[in-house]
């Protein structure tokens, strides 16, 4: 994010506007204010100019992406637990890989679902 970039998407941001309580520590408000004195603008309209450009900006895009990716794995994941889960029932009591396959597949899954909230 650019803060010349940001300080200059003010003039954008004239949609309707609806009331959000937000704290900040004081050292941190203090700072904001003297950016604002000094750039001549709002502290409220400089801080939605930020959420703004971080939805925007390529970290935002980059963590759509990721997890567009890791649902794919999840998917892949999920399809190759259910497939030796399959083959371990058509052919009897898995082995001690197979076991151990099954166990890291459910750990993948896991954590992937943790990462995506689901």
């Amino acid at each position: 994010m650019d803060k010349n970039n940001i300080i200059r998407s003010l003039k954008g941001l004239d949609d309707e506007k609806v009331g959000f309580s937000l704290k900040l520590p004081v050292s941190l408000k203090n700072e904001l204010q003297e950016l604002c004195e000094k750039e001549n603008i709002s502290m409220n309209g400089l801080i939605v100019a930020t959420v703004q450009s971080f939805i925007n900006d390529d970290c935002g895009k980059q963590t759509k992406e990721m997890k567009q990716a890791l649902l794919q794995c999840r998917d892949i994941v999920s399809d190759c637990f259910d497939n030796l889960d399959t083959q371990i029932e058509k052919y009897g009591r898995p082995d001690e890989h197979h076991e151990k396959k099954l166990d890291e597949y459910a750990s993948a899954l896991k954590s992937i679902n943790k990462i995506l909230g689901v």
